[in-house]
């Protein structure tokens, strides 16, 4: 257990986002870095969702193979202690992750998928808590409740894609919903920014 601060344990927490209705009423918050960041309010949650609306300079194809390396998920990340991949059942990749939480709370762990689909101009990435895999959280971690991430690619030309990439999370246990909330105008956007660097050291 380490004492780092609970926002940047919230800054990984809320980047394991959950399925998004397209009736979503999003609100504009602000643009980064040509990275636009939305916030919509669920009336059946007390969970505040995010999108951010950007551009990278890769294909489809190359995104999508970004994921299919779950190590990237673990260095774009910080605070994860323990990462392992598990492997693919049924085209599905399996990962566990396990983060720090800061002293007193317990670390938070899940087991995630990751789910693939790509055509020439179109994709769908998506990462969420695992549906079933016979894995037992340890008792000594708290488990994530909801973790469910999407991106959905659209390609512009051959070099460069459109990126929507929403979500919301619950990392459970004793952390308050309003500083989950609090922390989608900021996290989003950071975690985004290693994902376009990424792309960018490997032109």
């Amino acid at each position: 257990m380490t004492k780092t601060s609970v926002t940047a344990l919230m800054g990984i927490l809320i980047f394991w986002n959950v399925h998004t209705h397209a009736q979503l009423e999003w609100t504009f918050i602000k643009e980064v870095d040509n990275i636009k960041l939305y916030i919509s309010e669920d009336a059946n949650s007390s969970l505040k969702k995010f999108r951010t609306v950007f551009e990278v300079d890769t294909d489809i194809k190359q995104f999508c193979n970004a994921f299919r390396d779950p190590w990237n998920i673990k260095r774009w990340g910080t605070l994860i202690s323990d990462f392992e991949v598990f492997g693919i059942k049924d085209g599905i990749m399996y990962y566990r992750t396990v983060m720090d939480a800061p002293w007193p709370l317990q670390d938070r762990a899940s087991v995630m998928q990751i789910e693939i689909e790509e055509k020439l101009d179109r994709g769908l990435v998506t990462v969420q808590k695992a549906k079933s895999y016979d894995y037992k959280i340890p008792e000594e971690y708290v488990e994530m409740r909801i973790a469910h991430f999407t991106w959905d690619l659209e390609a512009i030309n051959s070099k460069t894609t459109k990126v929507i990439y929403q979500g919301v999370a619950d990392p459970s246990g004793n952390i308050p919903v309003w500083l989950t909330n609090q922390l989608l105008e900021k996290n989003p956007i950071e975690y985004v920014q290693k994902v376009k660097a990424h792309f960018q050291q490997n032109l």
